[in-house]
């Protein structure tokens, strides 16, 4: 987060905006683009949140279990210019099929060659379905670990090793 290769670009998907809304704050700070889809645009437009222009809430299908093609057109354009992705969360509700967004962004990350980083037990778990999990560079199953190091919170583990 420090230092990454730019462009860099962030997603955020998944639900639980109480989690997810400091590690957008956060990383609106360093990332170049942040992408918001997931249950999440339900929720930010029921909370009236705003952000900076480099945040980018996409727009959901109507059945609203999934973002919409022309967000997953416009990610996947950031995406392939992109040197640095650090991803967290689903951008359906894949457990009920709604999955068509997450595998196309993840196949779009793998294409570009960045570096990659996802987490989160959801996206993890969903990756592992899909069977790309070992094409990331880097792999985080601690995903409230994980959102609190996005939201820039020090973690004592981390503290210890410095």
């Amino acid at each position: 987060l420090k230092t990454p290769q730019r462009p860099f670009v962030a997603i955020v998907g998944g639900a639980k905006i109480e989690t997810k809304l400091p590690v957008i704050e956060n990383l609106a700070k360093v990332a170049d683009w942040v992408i918001v889809g997931g249950e999440l645009p339900i929720e930010i437009a029921k909370g009236n949140i705003s952000y900076p222009a480099n945040v980018l809430v996409a727009r959901l299908e109507p059945h609203q279990k999934e973002i919409d093609h022309s967000s997953i057109v416009q990610t996947i354009e950031l995406v392939k210019r992109a040197k640095t992705v650090v991803w967290n969360g689903p951008l359906g509700v894949f457990e009920e099929g709604h999955e068509t967004a997450s595998k196309a962004v993840a196949n779009a990350i793998i294409s570009s060659g960045a570096f990659s980083v996802v987490g989160g037990g959801e996206t993890t778990q969903m990756l592992a379905g899909f069977n790309l999990l070992s094409k990331f560079s880097f792999v985080s199953s601690g995903g409230g670990a994980m959102l609190q190091f996005l939201a820039g919170s020090e973690l004592p583990g981390l503290m210890a090793l410095e």
